[in-house]
């Protein structure tokens, strides 16, 4: 089995660094908008948002920190991560996200361009050989 998801979404906020406490490791925190579009039995458009957090570590951190803002379309390649912990007054919760591996601009953060599906593919490509260096 293998714990992988490729999903494509509109960032929900400016990506956000912060420092672990005790490891001084830094991540890369942003939310993901995902929207589905349908037709209901009634013929009428209908939109569902569904909306992902994702975390970002070391330099696909800095990557997305520099290219990408509240809106960008991107794409997302990484792993479901869930983490079990206890709030304050002892319920226990979990806290689901996705553990970036890797993305891709899908829109110009300077135009509202779109990149050609062959551009993506081939940027994901590059992405992912820069990454494992």
């Amino acid at each position: 089995m293998k714990n992988q998801v490729l999903i494509t979404g509109r960032l929900g906020r400016d990506p956000q660094m912060l420092e672990l406490p005790k490891s001084k490791a830094k991540v890369v925190k942003f939310s993901l908008a995902y929207s589905n579009n349908y037709k209901d039995k009634s013929g009428n458009w209908q939109s569902d948002t569904e909306w992902y957090n994702v975390e970002a570590w070391g330099n696909q951190g800095e990557r997305i920190m520099e290219k990408a803002r509240k809106g960008t379309e991107v794409i997302i390649e990484g792993k479901i991560r869930c983490k079990q912990y206890e709030d304050k007054d002892g319920n226990k919760r979990t806290y689901v996200s996705i553990k970036m591996d890797n993305f891709n601009l899908l829109q110009s953060t300077s135009s509202t361009q779109k990149l050609e599906p062959a551009e993506v593919a081939q940027e994901l490509e590059v992405s992912k050989k820069e990454t494992a260096k």
